[in-house]
C-alpha cells in the first residue's frame, strides 16, 4: 500500500504551497490579500522547522460523545486518487463528519474536493455544544467549517494528506479517546519522491496528562497509524480560517512549554518545494 509515488511530489509541493500563499478566497475572510501572505509568510519562518508540536490547549473530552460517536459513525470509502495514495478501494476509518447546516462547504468543488465519502452531521454542535465550544475557544480558528472524526480500522502508512502544503503546521487533531496500551499514531518526516525517511525522525504521539491536542507540518512530515484491535477517535480539522495572532501567541507557548515533545526539522524548505528568486 505504501507504493512508490506516481507524480513529482517537489513539483507538486511547490505549485500547491505558491497557490495557497495567494490563495484568501474564504468566506469569512476580511483581511486584505497581501496581509494573509504576510502572515502565512511569517508563520513559516517562526515555525517551518517543527514537524510535531503538542498544544498548550487543555485536555478536550465529552465522555457523552464517545458511545455516541459509534453508534453513528460509518464506514468511509476512497472515492478518488490524491497525493495520500493513488489507491481508490480502500475503507480504512469510520467517520462522523461535522458541518453546520447551509455551510458553504457543500456547495465547494475543487480546491476543497473531499477524496473521501463523507457521513456529515449538521447538528452536531447542538448535540454536543459544549465540545463544539472548546474547539473554538482553545484553537487558533476564526470559523471552523468542516472536521471529520475518525477512527481507523487498519494499520494506515505513513502518508501525506491532500491538505496544506505551507511550510508550518497546520494539521491540528485531538486524541478525544483512545483505548490503546501504547500510542499508535505517528510522525515522521520524509523528503520529496523519496519513501525512505530521514532517520531518527519518528515520534509517536505522546500520551500527555494535561493536553490530548497537537499539530503537524504537513508539507515535511507523513503521518500514519498501527492498528492493535483496539478502539481510538481522532478529531482533524478539515476547513477554517486561521486566527494568525491566536495562532502564534499559541504556538510560541507550546513550543516553550512542551519542547521536550517536540519534533523539529534540520531541512530547509528548499529541501521540499523549488524556491527562485522572483517567487514567494
Amino acid at each position: 500500500m505504501n507504493e512508490k509515488p506516481k507524480m513529482d511530489e517537489k513539483l507538486y509541493f511547490t505549485s500547491t504551497r505558491a497557490s495557497q500563499l495567494n490563495f484568501a478566497r474564504h468566506p469569512s475572510n476580511t483581511l486584505p490579500n497581501e496581509k494573509m501572505i504576510e502572515y502565512k509568510l511569517e508563520a513559516e519562518k517562526r515555525f517551518g522547522n517543527f514537524l510535531f508540536v503538542p498544544l498548550d490547549i487543555p485536555v478536550i473530552k465529552d465522555d457523552l460523545f464517545v458511545e455516541w460517536y459509534w453508534e453513528n459513525a460509518k464506514p468511509v470509502k476512497k472515492l478518488n486518487s490524491d497525493v495520500a495514495t493513488r489507491r481508490t478501494d480502500l475503507e480504512s476509518f469510520v467517520s462522523v463528519d461535522v458541518a453546520e447546516e447551509g455551510s458553504w462547504v457543500f456547495k465547494q468543488t475543487n480546491p476543497f474536493q473531499n477524496p473521501w465519502s463523507l457521513n456529515y452531521r449538521t447538528d452536531f454542535s447542538k448535540l454536543f455544544p459544549r465540545l463544539t465550544e472548546q474547539l473554538y475557544e482553545y484553537f487558533p480558528v476564526k470559523t471552523l467549517d468542516s472536521y471529520a472524526i475518525w477512527s481507523s480500522i487498519e494499520s494506515i502508512p505513513a502518508h501525506r494528506d491532500d491538505a496544506v502544503f505551507l511550510d508550518f503546521p497546520s494539521s491540528f487533531r485531538i486524541m478525544l479517546h483512545d483505548e490503546n496500551p501504547a500510542p499508535t499514531l505517528f510522525v515522521e518526516e520524509y523528503k520529496p519522491n523519496n519513501n525512505v525517511p530521514v532517520p531518527d525522525t519518528k515520534k509517536y504521539v505522546p500520551r500527555l496528562d494535561d493536553t490530548n491536542s497537537f499539530v503537524w507540518n504537513n508539507l515535511r512530515s507523513r503521518h500514519g497509524s498501527d492498528y492493535l484491535g483496539n478502539r481510538k477517535i481522532l478529531v482533524l480539522f478539515r476547513y477554517f480560517l486561521l486566527d494568525w495572532e491566536k495562532y502564534f501567541s499559541l504556538m510560541d507557548r507550546s513550543i516553550s512549554k512542551y519542547s521536550d515533545h517536540c519534533l523539529k526539522s534540520n531541512l530547509t524548505l528548499n529541501d521540499f518545494v523549488k524556491i527562485e528568486d522572483d517567487m514567494l
